[in-house]
């Protein structure tokens, strides 16, 4: 299901003049999809959020914190 949402919102909507603009796109729209993208799965929260959640129950199963990994302005 995944790689038919990244084809939906990639190849089948842009054409790509390199190998590299598709990567630099795919980096953003992956980038959006675990931070912004509200999923049913995960109850309505972002993968990137659902996440942090489960780092706030059970640190030591994360070998570094979630909340490093934050998209931000210089990302």
């Amino acid at each position: 299901r995944m790689n038919r949402s990244i084809k939906d919102a990639t190849v089948k909507i842009y054409f790509y003049e390199t190998l590299n603009d598709l990567k630099r796109h795919l980096a953003l729209w992956l980038l959006a999809y675990n931070h912004q993208k509200k999923l049913k799965s995960l109850h309505y929260t972002s993968p990137y959020d659902a996440m942090c959640a489960e780092f706030a129950k059970e640190p030591a199963r994360f070998l570094r914190s979630p909340l490093l990994e934050f998209a931000g302005p210089n990302t």
